[in-house]
C-alpha cells in the first residue's frame, strides 16, 4: 500500500497547470498506478472556503478521476469520497440538506447530491455507483472548549475512517 497526501499546491501543479518537476511526476505516476483512490476533502472547504479555493478542489479533482477513469481498466477502479471532520461540519451539512430539499433521498444519495452542489463536476467522471462511494468520517474528533473553540477530544473515538479503506479492498 502507498498512501500518498500531497499538498493542494503540488496537487494543482500536478493536475490543473501541468507543471512538471519532480514531485507532481511522482504524483501523476502514482495516480496512473492506482488500484484505488481515495479523495480526502473537507466539507468545509466546499461551505466557507473562497471562491478560487473552491474551484480548485473541484476542477482538479475532476481531472484526477477522469484521468483514472480513461486508464486502462479504470472503470472498475474503486473511488472513495471521504469527507473529512464531519464532527465539526455535520450539522451544517444537514442544516444545507434541508435547505436543498436533499432531506427526502437516503444514505449515499443524500450524501451524493450534497456533494453534487459543490463539487457537481466530479459526477460526470466517477461513472458507475459500485465503483464509488462517499464516507463521512472523522478522524480526530472534538469538542468546544470554554470559549467556544473547537479542540481535539481524545475521549472520543475516531469516526468510519477505516471504512474507505476495507471497502476499496473489498472492490
Amino acid at each position: 500500500i502507498v498512501i500518498l497526501d500531497y499538498p493542494g499546491e503540488v496537487f494543482s501543479k500536478a493536475v490543473v497547470k501541468d507543471i512538471d518537476t519532480r514531485e507532481t511526476k511522482e504524483l501523476i505516476d502514482h495516480i496512473d498506478r492506482a488500484a484505488a483512490v481515495l479523495i480526502i476533502v473537507d466539507p468545509g472547504v466546499a461551505m466557507h472556503g473562497g471562491t478560487l479555493e473552491r474551484v480548485d478542489d473541484d476542477y482538479g479533482i475532476s481531472k484526477a478521476i477522469i484521468r483514472v477513469r480513461e486508464s486502462p481498466d479504470g472503470g472498475d477502479i474503486p473511488i472513495a469520497i471521504v469527507m473529512t471532520k464531519c464532527d465539526i461540519h455535520g450539522t451544517h451539512i444537514v442544516e444545507i440538506m434541508d435547505k436543498e430539499k436533499i432531506n427526502n433521498q437516503k444514505g449515499q444519495e443524500r450524501l451524493r447530491q450534497f456533494l453534487k452542489k459543490y463539487f457537481n463536476s466530479w459526477f460526470y467522471g466517477l461513472g458507475s455507483r459500485k465503483t464509488y462511494r462517499i464516507f463521512p468520517t472523522a478522524a480526530i474528533r472534538t469538542r468546544k472548549d470554554a470559549r467556544g473553540s473547537q479542540i481535539p477530544d481524545l475521549s472520543k473515538p475516531a469516526h468510519r475512517i477505516t471504512e474507505p479503506i476495507i471497502w476499496c479492498f473489498d472492490i
